[in-house]
């Protein structure tokens, strides 16, 4: 796992090639360290008008956007507040624009949970490129792009990005039989 501070810690990359960028899974286990304020898990651009970012928003919920020429090409707010600091929790986003159903293309998982309740919900267009996997285009995590700012508080651990795959949230975690709590499972196949 890796520890970010929330002022300064960030990471990058930056990929030579294009990936796939209609089709993607992205995991983490992540733990908050701060509450209320803007921080970004993951972020990218490839220009000051596109961008995709995850991120937890002021009010402590859970915010993907794909902006694209200065609009919104994909967006997901959730209602469900993220407040426990205490707590591990494993969220995947399944990028999917080229999916025939609007709302399997953006998919969020948290805990082994489709979250179906959301405050803003846009769909992206069928076939919509994003940002992440770009070649040249830095991805960073922990850090808003261009800014420097957004820094995420807290804990990234078994990040796993899934180039070209809208994987089953069940290839990244599994529900313990005798506690029904969502655990990690060996990832090291994928």
């Amino acid at each position: 796992s890796c520890r970010f501070d929330g002022a300064s810690s960030s990471m990058k990359i930056t990929p030579g090639s294009n990936a796939n960028l209609l089709r993607w899974t992205w995991s983490s286990w992540i733990k908050r360290g701060g509450l209320g304020v803007l921080q970004s898990i993951f972020s990218c651009d490839n220009a000051t008008t596109d961008f995709m970012e995850l991120a937890f928003d002021t009010d402590d919920k859970l915010n993907f956007l794909n902006f694209v020429s200065n609009n919104i090409k994909g967006k997901k707010i959730t209602t469900r507040v993220f407040r426990d600091p205490s707590a591990w929790y494993h969220i995947v986003v399944v990028w999917d624009s080229a999916n025939s159903t609007a709302e399997d293309r953006i998919q969020i998982y948290v805990n082994g949970v489709r979250e179906t309740v959301f405050d803003t919900s846009a769909n992206p267009d069928a076939n919509q490129v994003g940002q992440l996997g770009e070649s040249g285009i830095a991805t960073l995590i922990g850090v808003f792009v261009g800014e420097g700012s957004r820094f995420f508080n807290g804990y990234l651990a078994e990040v796993v990005w899934l180039d070209g795959t809208a994987a089953a949230v069940t290839d990244l975690g599994e529900f313990d039989e005798d506690s029904g709590i969502w655990k990690p499972i060996d990832v090291s196949g994928l």
